[in-house]
């Protein structure tokens, strides 16, 4: 279905009002350092992340100790990877303890439907059926129906890659993770996960399928805003 650009300014305007991730990656850029995060970027563990199907990788550290800032490094280097190339996609989302819009794991969905239908080169049929199957905008749409649309949306795309920082900062954590394993287990879904957040007990406890301590990096910094050291755990990518 061949959608007009007035289409797809309705829909993403439905979609997506609250939940722009881009003032908190520009914000985050602005506070980086000069080469923040190389050491990153440069390691096994990011190589791979990038190279491996359906491969899952989470960053964890103290408060403060600059993860958004890196999420935000990540986010610049995977879109420079991705730009030229129409089946490759880059989503990414910052939870915030500053604004309830984005602690939300429904607004996290939005995001990603979003961004998904700015990537596509028309708009995708199952998003104006969504939009139809909700009066046209006048009810808003559940978040299962949203993550249905979504997993719809993904088969269009050889491989995308999503960034959420700060899970910490979610509401509705035990939601966001029975989602991301959902996602995960589709056959015909090619997904490259990076995942931000402090570690609290409860959210290890919910990644520890999906990161097995193979897909874990944590992050201690003793001399801000530089990353001091760093104790990097063994990589794998999720087994299928």
């Amino acid at each position: 279905m061949e959608g007009t650009p007035k289409d797809r300014q309705r829909l993403l305007l439905e979609l997506s009002t609250v939940n722009d991730p881009s003032t908190n990656y520009n914000k985050a850029l602005n506070e980086r350092h000069k080469g923040t995060g190389k050491w990153f970027l440069g390691s096994n563990a990011f190589i791979e992340l990038k190279k491996e199907p359906k491969s899952f990788l989470w960053l964890c550290g103290i408060q403060g100790c600059g993860k958004s800032v890196l999420s935000s490094t990540i986010v610049e280097n995977v879109i420079c990877r991705c730009e030229l190339y129409n089946e490759l996609a880059v989503l990414h989302f910052y939870f915030d303890f500053n604004d309830v819009e984005k602690q939300r794991d429904e607004n996290l969905l939005r995001s990603l439907v979003s961004q998904l239908c700015i990537r596509s080169s028309a708009v995708p049929e199952v998003l104006e059926s969504l939009y139809m199957s909700c009066m046209n905008g006048e009810r808003q749409p559940s978040c299962q129906m949203l993550l249905a649309t979504w997993l719809q949306m993904v088969t269009a795309f050889r491989e995308i890659f999503i960034i959420l920082d700060a899970r910490d900062e979610s509401v509705e954590r035990p939601k966001l993770l029975a989602d991301i394993e959902e996602i995960f287990e589709r056959e015909n879904t090619n997904l490259h996960v990076l995942i931000t957040s402090r570690r609290e007990k409860d959210i290890e406890e919910s990644l520890a399928r999906l990161s097995q301590e193979r897909g874990t990096i944590c992050i201690q910094s003793a001399l801000m805003p530089t990353f001091a050291a760093t104790y990097m755990i063994s990589f794998r990518p999720i087994e299928s």
